[in-house]
This record gives structure tokens, C-alpha cells and sequence, in this order.
């Protein structure tokens, strides 16, 4: 990896690398070597987090159920969100993007988890509608929910798996 540092300095890649120590492309394509800047992420977002620009949702469990959509929806009731950075697992993408989707449709409503069950079911969240951008930033090789347009949920009672299956489900970035 320090090799390949030194080699590779400044020029352009359009993926994302991790070698353990931080390698990133930035957005303009250019490989950084952010150390020093990556130790203040985490005062940034809590910073952020403190005065109401964000949420941080900074647990979630493998195979996400309704109740961790209700939870997050109601944790991002009152920030009005324009983008999801979602970086874990699968299960941290298919929360997302359940979020995504089910934001607008929730709007005003009560979050609850008969009404997620519901949505589920009934597959009206398909119908065109907002939904807030998703950026997927995967961590683990597995289930390549960063680039489809599939989201899994699993029911609360143990009863049933659900598919969020729409287009808008891709991740913008």
C-alpha cells in the first residue's frame, strides 16, 4: 500500500480504494491522502449533528425491520434531508434507501410501523414521487445493494421479507 501511495500520487482513478491506511478519489478524480483531515470527520458531523444540520444514524443492525425505518424517518423528521451518505453493508444501504423512498410519503404523517408494514405490502411507494438523493458508500463485499435497485427489509414479526423494489432506489452517486 505505500508503494502503492507513492506511485500513484496525484493521478486520476474512478474508483474507490481502501488499503487500511486512507486512500480516496475525490470527487475531482484525484487520489488524496487525507489522514490528517479524516481525524476531524467525526467533529464535523457531530458538530453538525449539535446544531440540527444533520442526523447521524450511527447503528444499524443486520437486516433492517420496519422499526429501524420508523426510527430513522423519525430521526430525520425535522431536518428536511437533500442527500443520504450512507457507508456500511448492505443493510446500511437498504436502510437508506428505504429512508429515501419513504421520507415525502411520510411527510405530515404518523410513522409507524403497521403504516411502513403497509407501504410494504402494498408497493405504493412505487408510484413517482420525491425522494431524497442517496450517495452509497460501501464497506463490505457482499450483497451490491450500492448499485441496485433493490432494498430488503425484514418484517418485525418475523413473518415476511420485503423488497423495496423501485428505480429510484439507484443511488445518485
Amino acid at each position: 500500500p505505500k508503494e502503492f501511495k507513492e506511485a500513484n500520487r496525484g493521478k486520476c482513478f474512478h474508483s474507490f480504494y481502501d488499503y487500511g491506511d486512507t486512500l480516496l478519489a475525490s470527487k475531482m478524480g484525484y487520489v488524496e491522502f487525507l489522514d490528517k483531515k479524516l481525524k476531524h470527520i467525526t467533529q464535523d458531523i457531530e458538530a453538525n449533528v449539535a446544531v440540527g444540520n444533520m442526523v447521524w444514524i450511527d447503528h444499524v443492525p443486520g437486516n433492517p425491520t420496519q422499526r429501524e425505518i420508523v426510527d430513522a424517518l423519525t430521526a430525520v423528521k425535522g431536518v428536511d434531508p437533500k442527500e443520504i451518505l450512507a457507508i456500511g453493508g448492505g443493510s446500511t444501504i437498504d436502510l437508506a434507501k428505504g429512508v429515501s423512498n419513504f421520507y415525502e410519503l411520510f411527510k405530515g404523517k404518523d410513522i409507524t410501523i403497521e403504516a411502513v408494514t403497509e407501504l410494504l405490502r402494498n408497493g405504493s411507494y412505487k408510484v413517482e414521487h420525491p425522494v431524497i438523493d442517496l450517495i452509497a458508500v460501501p464497506s463490505a463485499a457482499g450483497t451490491g445493494s450500492e448499485v441496485t435497485q433493490f432494498a430488503t427489509i425484514w418484517d418485525v414479526n418475523k413473518q415476511a421479507k420485503f423488497s423495496i423494489d423501485t428505480p429510484q432506489n439507484y443511488p445518485k452517486k
